[in-house]
């Protein structure tokens, strides 16, 4: 992508950010909000920390298993890859962190752009399935039919399009056929077999133990979302647990900024309601998942990054402006 689409991206990111956070504030007692992280119980946000450590090393263990489709990889640079992802994810808008860790793997590890990319889209793909479900189950549990739980399950219409419409457009790219049709343009048709490789996991006999990692991946994910709702005084049945994980992962399908500011308290503000629970409340929880979970992440992000000024230099440049060399 070119510096102005990246510069695009930031713009329409800050941007989104700017007017989600609007309507969600304009509705929400601040002063509420600030007595509740004053009080908030540092006993249960050291649990919501660790349990989200947990979250990002089954995370790493998932990426390495699609990884190994196309190339073997070993578990350490896995993780520092993922944790630079999702760190710088939380340092710029509309989820540049994607692309900055595939230019990481490229430029540290030399790992093909076009694998690292297809197993995104893969571990993406698989996120968006579990999400589904959660949100589903959890409106389904709850038994509720407001206005708030139409607006929810919009969402969750939304996202059953959206994930659906990736699962089939994967299993189509995944399939043999596909650089065939590009054997006149020999290069076109080298990009597409990798391409097809690097999805061809969700064909294969492991596909069932992927599936079944990524629902493990969401049990510390969704126990650090209830640890840092219970920090600020609220205990969420396990129906709206589930309800806000679904819509909080949703959300940030949203353009957004910086730690997904904006659509996380935009989530976090309709679970609320939906949970019978103060708004207020609730954004101070998005405040605690973005300062004690998202900004360490962050911050290893930036020390991982900085191995000296001139190879940070460079990594940034080579972010910003890719070169247009092949894989």
């Amino acid at each position: 992508m070119s510096l102005v689409g990246r510069l695009a991206q930031v713009v329409l990111g800050f941007g989104s950010a700017a007017i989600l956070l609007w309507l969600v504030l304009a509705h929400t007692d601040l002063h509420e909000t600030e007595k509740a992280l004053a009080t908030a119980d540092r006993n249960w946000i050291a649990l919501g920390i660790a349990a989200y450590a947990v979250n990002l090393s089954v995370r790493a263990v998932r990426w390495r298993l699609i990884l190994r489709q196309v190339e073997e990889v070993a578990f350490r640079p896995i993780l520092s890859a993922l944790l630079v992802g999702y760190g710088v994810n939380a340092l710029l808008p509309a989820r540049l962190g994607e692309l900055f860790r595939v230019e990481f793997c490229k430029q540290r590890y030399q790992l093909s752009r076009v694998w690292v990319l297809a197993s995104i889209v893969v571990e993406r793909l698989l996120d968006g399935i579990v999400v589904i479900l959660s949100l589903g189950v959890g409106l389904w549990v709850s038994h509720r039919s407001d206005h708030i739980t139409k607006v929810l399950g919009g969402l969750l219409a939304i996202g059953t399009a959206i994930f659906g419409s990736l699962l089939f457009a994967t299993l189509i790219m995944s399939g043999k056929s596909i650089p065939r049709l590009f054997e006149r343009w020999p290069v076109i048709s080298r990009r597409m077999d990798m391409v097809r490789s690097g999805l061809e996991i969700v064909r294969s006999r492991r596909l069932p133990i992927i599936l079944t990692i990524s629902l493990l991946v969401y049990v510390p994910d969704t126990l650090s979302i209830w640890l840092a709702v219970r920090a600020v005084g609220i205990s969420l049945s396990f129906g709206n647990t589930l309800v806000l994980a679904g819509a909080a992962s949703l959300a940030t399908l949203l353009p957004s900024g910086p730690a997904f500011l904006g659509a996380l308290q935009l989530a976090y503000a309709l679970t609320m309601q939906f949970a019978g629970e103060p708004t207020s409340v609730g954004i101070a929880a998005t405040i605690l998942v973005q300062v004690f979970y998202y900004a360490p992440v962050a911050l290893i992000a930036v020390v991982m990054i900085a191995g000296g000024a001139g190879q940070s230099l460079k990594k940034l440049l080579n972010f910003m402006a890719p070169p247009s060399q092949p894989g």
